[in-house]
């Protein structure tokens, strides 16, 4: 498996993160841009320069796409950020979480009681958060972040804990990064920063192209990659995506026939059009569902996250298949993998396939509607396994 994406031109965005890292007081980081364009690339790189820097305390990422977030449970994203911390750190949380926990289990329901031991639960881990705050700095990473606002109760409290979470820094990125920037400015003593990460130039894609060349120990035809460099105007999604195929030996005969020395001459609407035939020839490969991986992908646009027993449900393969097929999966650019072991699109490729695919093979549906049902099928199994332990 290739490490997917070189890492070009955000050295400034990189070193700006790293020294608002270092200024007194909390802040909140929204890392902005198109889809496509890298956030996510930005935020793992920047995440593994500050893990490093012994003068700060940066926690593992946490990604809104998780598994462990798929329940609007307060405690999931409290114990997303404790796990970054030993138990001795957060001692007094620990022990009402044990409670909470136990309480949380129990079929005798008290709603007033309930909600007391929610707020001691949410007061004890600020409480620790702080002591440790205290003498070091902290850096929380959020990915997905949009998702975040679907979850009534976790994004309450995430208003509360960036109210009062001291000595920190946020970096939030997410596709509607702008939205989430706004629902924080009403927020009380948090000052906001914003980058703006704007496509590359050309200097910039060529530099990456060969250094995707590397990754992948291939060097393309000069022609080839003047094209690619032409039509993917700067997003290093759709410079990742041609070189994959091409490496692959997947077959872009449009690519091969596009002349830049036409397209120059395009007025700004026909390039427009030109841009989207690349995208679509791009995805086009997808749409040859005879191979397994074509046919995951075409349900990861619909379906996701996933994991390896829906992938067995839904192909109807083995255990041992699957597994195999997720590791090819994850060996692509376009394939994103959550720390859970679940994985997902990239959400520009899951635009791609939802707009130039799905229309051309099930244009009236019925194929996502059969997925669909299957994956019903599948969870109300799952919860009559449950519902048989319960009751033995």
């Amino acid at each position: 498996m290739f490490p997917k994406v070189p890492f070009i031109g955000r050295e400034k965005e990189v070193k700006y993160i790293h020294d608002l890292a270092y200024r007194p007081n909390s802040y909140v980081l929204g890392i902005k841009g198109e889809g496509g364009i890298g956030k996510t690339s930005l935020l793992e790189y920047a995440n593994r320069v500050l893990r490093k820097d012994v003068g700060l305390k940066a926690l593992r990422i946490i990604d809104f796409d998780s598994n462990e977030f798929q329940i609007d449970d307060v405690s999931n994203f409290l114990i997303a950020i404790s796990n970054n911390f030993s138990k001795e750190s957060f001692k007094e949380f620990s022990l009402e979480l044990s409670d909470y926990q136990l309480e949380s289990q129990s079929y005798v329901y008290d709603f007033r009681g309930w909600k007391e031991k929610v707020s001691r639960l949410k007061q004890s881990f600020i409480h620790d958060y702080n002591a440790y705050s205290s003498t070091h700095r902290i850096v929380i990473f959020i990915d997905t972040a949009e998702k975040f606002r679907n979850l009534k109760h976790i994004s309450t409290y995430l208003d509360e804990f960036v109210s009062n979470a001291k000595n920190t820094l946020f970096v939030i990125s997410g596709r509607n990064e702008r939205a989430l920037v706004d629902w924080f400015s009403g927020l009380n003593d948090i000052q906001f920063e914003e980058i703006n990460l704007s496509r590359f130039s050309i200097k910039e894609s060529r530099e990456y192209l060969h250094e995707k060349e590397k990754i992948l120990k291939n060097t393309f035809q000069s022609n080839l990659t003047e094209k690619i460099l032409t039509l993917a105007r700067g997003l290093p999604i759709l410079i990742d995506l041609s070189l994959e195929w091409l490496s692959e030996d997947v077959p872009l005969p449009w690519l091969q026939n596009f002349k830049i020395s036409q397209f120059d001459l395009l007025v700004y609407e026909k390039k427009k059009q030109m841009e989207i035939l690349f995208e679509k020839q791009l995805v086009a490969p997808v749409a040859k569902m005879r191979e397994p991986l074509n046919v995951l992908t075409l349900l990861l646009s619909e379906i996701y996250p996933i994991d390896k027993n829906w992938v067995q449900v839904l192909l109807n393969i083995s255990d041992r298949d699957a597994s195999k097929l997720i590791e090819k999966a994850e060996a692509y650019v376009f394939v994103k993998s959550l720390s859970d072991g679940r994985i997902t699109l990239h959400d520009e490729m899951r635009r791609m396939v939802t707009e130039y695919v799905w229309p051309e093979i099930d244009n009236d549906g019925s194929r996502r509607r059969r997925d669909s049902q299957k994956i019903v099928h599948y969870l109300n199994h799952q919860i009559e396994k449950v519902d048989d332990l319960l009751d033995s």
